[in-house]
């Protein structure tokens, strides 16, 4: 590759600092290509790739009129292109960057090798782009290189496309958060929510804020027409690929239908089927899809792991712990497995399981925040309200600007400021405290059963019992709160009321303690012992 704007006068400098909006885009898995496949194919790959990523840059340029006055620099390292774009008008150059990374994608998908590799019913490789902006210096190689992009700048711009890769359903292009409202009237796209791209602290470099592109259905539309394959199996799986990638699932749904027709024992379409199948909400569909998948593939972990889901949202909860546990025989090292069964079995009510398989998923990857907001949660149900605030606080230290964690801390801060004033017997704090919550977090059982709990200390026990209510309503399964709604009962004088609540949470929990204390201490109490 070769600079296509600096002329001769500028190429005499030692050096030329430009304000510029910067796209990095490379293979994904790259290095793991590099380490299952040979030298040759290795660099016939990226041969292939920089031709492919020359003429679209080179062939986008003469058509933009984004960049009339436009300076534009372009370079190959290894696997890695990196593309400075300036020019007085940023919103313009971020529009034709977005296009652009579309563009190298869409091509790049029909590229030799990934058709050799969707042939072979192997996942193609996609790219990702990282698109940042900021002071960069064109300085000449001492390696005689000729000019090299340099800054902190190119650093922030590489690591936000380093943590562009994602699973199929979300695109792989990440912007700086700060070139977000540029983007927001560009029509085609779509932004997701802010992500928080971590320091390495032995190069010094700090946390900065990410969006990612969420839907570029409209862009991928403008390019898709470009995907022509030696076959039509290919073509089809590369547009519904595409399509996916992009955020157009009815379109995906169309293209993988199409491709199992010309292949339909393709384990790897059949999956990708079912994927979208399951964001479709067309379950029995998905089902018989991964059924199918896993006769021709018996240990297809990532067919399982979809299966599971497909079972939990049916409510099939059983089935799916067993379904979750066979994904992990076959792989094991999965964090995405651990991380639904540790849900499957929270639903089961089983938490102990569910908190180990929370910590496994978190072991295996450190950053799950997710995973970390789940075990928080089946703290916050073991009423340990210090060990939910620290887990949640931990998930907010690693994303900082997701909005769902955010509420979360605040909502454990909440609750933890109440159950202090009852401790400290200040009953008319506490219970207007936790009116005003059940305001703010009406679908939050815990917040009713405190609530509750307090008007009952207060001896308020109507007011206390449509708070009991409201908790088991929003949570049949809540032990407690069908407990102390059974104390209660039990102070009105209504024995059978308090019996049958008793029973339901023993159903619950068959060997706790106290509920089998309290059921004796009522049977007594009828009998008239």
């Amino acid at each position: 590759m070769h600079d296509t704007v600096l002329n001769k006068q500028q190429k005499t400098r030692r050096s030329k600092t430009i304000d510029a909006i910067i796209i990095i885009a490379d293979i994904e898995n790259s290095s793991q290509i590099a380490e299952t496949t040979s030298a040759s194919t290795y660099n016939s790959m990226i041969r292939e790739y920089h031709r492919i990523a020359s003429r679209a840059v080179d062939e986008y340029s003469r058509t933009s009129k984004a960049l009339d006055d436009a300076i534009i620099y372009k370079r190959a390292i290894g696997d890695e292109i990196i593309i400075l774009l300036s020019s007085r008008d940023r919103r313009q150059l971020i529009n034709f960057a977005l296009n652009l990374a579309v563009l190298l994608e869409v091509e790049w998908s029909r590229s030799r090798f990934n058709g050799r590799r969707i042939r072979e019913d192997e996942s193609p490789c996609r790219l990702r782009v990282g698109i940042g902006h900021g002071r960069v210096t064109l300085a000449e190689s001492v390696w005689d290189q000729g000019y090299t992009p340099e800054g902190y700048a190119i650093a922030k711009t590489k690591r936000i496309e380093t943590n562009a890769g994602a699973d199929l359903s979300e695109p792989h292009i990440l912007i700086a958060g700060s070139l977000k409202s540029l983007v927001q009237d560009i029509k085609g796209i779509e932004t997701g929510a802010s992500e928080v791209i971590h320091p390495i602290k032995s190069i010094g470099t700090k946390s900065f804020e990410a969006v990612r592109i969420k839907s570029y259905e409209g862009l991928y539309n403008e390019f898709k027409q470009r995907i022509r394959m030696t076959d039509r199996y290919s073509r089809w799986f590369t547009l519904g690929y595409q399509a996916y990638s992009a955020g157009d699932y009815k379109e995906a749904y169309r293209c993988f239908k199409l491709a199992v027709k010309y292949r339909p024992e393709g384990v790897l379409t059949l999956t990708n089927l079912a994927g979208i199948l399951l964001y479709l909400n067309k379950l029995d569909e998905a089902e018989a899809t991964l059924r199918k998948v896993l006769r021709l593939k018996k240990n297809c972990y990532q067919a399982l792991n979809t299966l599971g889901s497909v079972l939990v949202k049916q409510g099939r909860h059983e089935e799916a712990e067993q379904v979750f546990r066979r994904a992990l025989k076959s792989n094991p090292e999965y964090s995405i497995s651990f991380y639904n069964l540790g849900n499957t079995l929270f639903e089961l009510n089983r938490t102990e399981e569910a908190e180990e398989a929370y910590k496994r998923a978190i072991k295996l990857q450190p950053d799950y925040v997710q995973a970390y907001c789940n075990l928080a949660a089946l703290r916050l149900n073991q009423e340990r309200i210090d060990d939910a605030l620290r887990l949640t606080n931990k998930a907010l230290e690693i994303n900082p600007h997701n909005e769902v964690t955010i509420r979360q801390v605040n909502y454990l801060e909440t609750l933890k400021t109440g159950i202090e004033f009852v401790r400290r017997n200040k009953l008319d704090k506490a219970v207007s405290l936790f009116r005003e919550m059940s305001r703010s977090y009406p679908d939050y059982p815990l917040v009713f059963y405190h609530l509750g709990d307090t008007l009952f200390k207060y001896g308020r026990l109507d007011e206390a019992e449509d708070a009991f209510k409201r908790a088991i309503e929003l949570n049949p399964t809540y032990r407690m709160a069908l407990c102390n709604y059974a104390v209660l009962k039990k102070e009105q004088g209504l024995i059978d009321d308090a019996l049958k609540l008793t029973g339901k949470a023993l159903e619950i929990n068959p060997k706790h303690k106290v509920t089998i204390k309290l059921i004796k201490e009522l049977k007594k109490l009828k009998s008239g012992c």
